[in-house]
């Protein structure tokens, strides 16, 4: 999504509702591509975006969008409260947007992946790319001195391989102009534009056919897809499994000491526990761990 090299911003942080800082690994320019209101796709580059890793979603900021095109009356958006207008370019491009369940307008970019994209999504699955000269060629080497450019590389491209595909069969959240639901995979595809298109199920047996964007792994939820009601308990209960519904309904407790272990193993990158515990014995982690 970034484009050429991120740069640095020291001490730039962003709170969120509940209080706590978020600080920004970089800013740079990103390539964005949305359709109007007739399917046709435009492209824009945003300038001095800032750059969160953690964060699940892009946000715009319409105002400097408008201030980057020099529109100041033509470039906005008019929010209701089933849908919100976004209109562009001195007021010749539009598109409405309905709201999902967060009641704030969502408008999809980059949609679609692309072959080049799902070949290096799937090239990522069996290939750590942050390892310099494992994945290479043996008749390649890179210079210890050009680490630094490999990494500003990394930065602006590595974004995209970290990108899920979702498996036939798998069970994941879909969205899209105010519906959502849980879904499952039924097949993909490339289109004729080389866009990967998934065809997915919901608990009613409607076929939807949408692309990436729209969907969501359940251990990356977004807040508009969150059970609320009963019925929406009830439609998420009907894709799990009866594996899956025991451990909801008998959670593992651990006890402090367990919880102590399990908070360290994630410190230290999950590293194994015997290793861990190897470390107690001979002191470099508290000694009360063996009791475990």
């Amino acid at each position: 999504m970034f484009v050429g090299e991120l740069r640095p911003v020291p001490n730039t942080k962003v709170a969120t509702i509940g209080g706590k800082g978020h600080a920004a690994s970089g800013v740079g320019t990103v390539k964005w591509i949305w359709s109007d209101e007739d399917g046709k796709a435009h492209e824009y580059l945003i300038k001095d975006c800032l750059f969160f890793p953690q964060s699940p979603i892009n946000i715009l900021s319409v105002t400097s969008f408008a201030k980057q095109l020099g529109d100041e009356e033509g470039t906005g958006i008019d929010t209701k409260q089933q849908s919100s207008r976004f209109y562009w370019n001195f007021g010749k491009n539009y598109c409405i947007i309905r709201h999902p369940e967060s009641n704030l307008p969502e408008l999809s970019i980059n949609e679609g992946f692309t072959l080049s994209r799902v070949y290096r999504v799937l090239v990522s699955k069996v290939i750590n790319t942050k390892v310099q000269h494992k994945h290479s060629c043996c008749f390649t080497h890179l210079d210890d001195d050009d680490c630094s450019t490999c990494t500003k590389w990394a930065h602006s491209t590595c974004e995209d391989m970290t990108t899920e595909l979702f498996d036939v069969g798998e069970t994941v959240f879909f969205s899209k102009d105010g519906y959502s639901t849980f879904v499952k995979i039924k097949s993909f595809q490339l289109d004729d534009s080389n866009v990967l298109r998934f065809t997915v199920k919901s608990s009613d047996g409607t076929e939807i056919v949408t692309t990436r964007e729209h969907l969501r792994a359940p251990k990356n939820p977004d807040i508009g897809w969150i059970p609320q009601s009963v019925p929406e308990y009830k439609s998420a209960a009907h894709n799990l499994s009866d594996e899956e519904i025991e451990k909801i309904v008998s959670p593992i407790h651990l006890s402090p000491l367990q919880q102590e272990f399990l908070s360290l193993h994630c410190k230290l990158f999950h590293i194994p526990f015997t290793i861990m515990l190897c470390m107690a014995s001979i002191g470099i982690l508290p000694h009360r761990f063996l009791k475990l």
